[in-house]
């Protein structure tokens, strides 16, 4: 048998025969159970007209202090505050007639490097 070969879209290993006559202990028996999470949601997310838990009646119809109220007013935006720049703009004439210099399209070349013919064996 090898390891890790593709026969027919099945992968062929060799197990050990202590691997085949392991026992799991007890702490791997309960590291392999799911966990039992309690719902944090007071609503099924399925129909959230029934209510999982029970929620009080002081909660049902709890009033927002007037510190609260005011804090929940958004700001008003300054008038110093600049709007978003459109991302278009024109482009002008100048700029679409201009042609590079000899210089710069010389800069604009990679450089040209030697190759090292030596053999290093």
């Amino acid at each position: 048998k090898t390891s890790g070969a593709a026969q027919g879209g099945q992968v062929i290993r060799h197990v050990t025969e202590a691997a085949l006559n392991a026992v799991p202990s007890a702490r791997i028996n309960q590291l392999a159970r799911p966990k039992r999470r309690k719902n944090i949601y007071c609503y099924d997310m399925g129909r959230p007209e029934f209510p999982i838990c029970k929620i009080s009646n002081t909660s049902k119809y709890a009033m927002a202090s007037p510190r609260v109220e005011k804090l929940a007013v958004p700001k008003n935006v300054s008038p110093e505050c600049e709007p978003d720049r459109d991302a278009r703009w024109c482009v002008s004439i100048k700029t679409k007639l201009a042609v590079a210099t000899h210089r710069t399209l010389e800069l604009s070349q990679p450089l040209q490097r030697k190759r090292n013919l030596v053999s290093t064996r």
